[in-house]
Formats: C-alpha cells, structure tokens, sequence
C-alpha cells in the first residue's frame, strides 16, 4: 500500500530482519536516506484479528526504541485496536 500512497517518492520496503542492532539499523536506514518509518500491525491471517502479526519492522524498532529513546519522534497514530504509527528518525 506505500508504494501506492508514496505519489511518486522514493519508497523503501523492509521485507526481512537485517539486524537488531541499534546502531547498525540507524546506519543502514541513514544510508538509504529513511527519514520516516511506518509501524503498522498487519495480520497473518487477514481474515481474523487474533494478536498475531508480521513483526518485522517491530522487531527493528524495539531495540532502537531501547537504545536511543530520543532518536524516534511519534509524528501520527492511525487507528485504535490495530493502530499505525508514523515516526520521524532523528540521526
């Protein structure tokens, strides 16, 4: 859906785990010039909301969140039981 809504911006798609390092995720994200993530809970199974998430960029966030607190900056929040969170990357 980003690549639909992006009207034209650069997108990038984070399709797997690279690291939960910190520093390594803000280095790669740096170098790909990523000012904005979106954390979205989309459903394994799209037909029930049983808890059960793709967590990939969940698993990124939370050691970044833990580390450097101050670097992520809550910019939105979309929706309340399976809410979407815009934040803002501060390098």
């Amino acid at each position: 859906m980003s690549f639909i809504y992006a009207n034209g911006k650069k997108f990038l798609g984070q399709y797997w785990v690279t690291t939960t390092n910190a520093d390594s995720i803000l280095m790669e994200w740096k170098k790909e010039k990523v000012n904005y993530v979106l954390l979205s809970s989309f459903r394994m199974d799209p037909k029930k909301n049983n808890g059960r998430i793709i967590n990939t960029l969940h698993r990124m966030l939370q050691p970044l969140q833990a580390k450097y607190p101050q670097k992520l900056k809550l910019v939105k929040t979309i929706g309340d039981d399976e809410a979407s969170y815009l934040y803002e990357i501060d390098y």
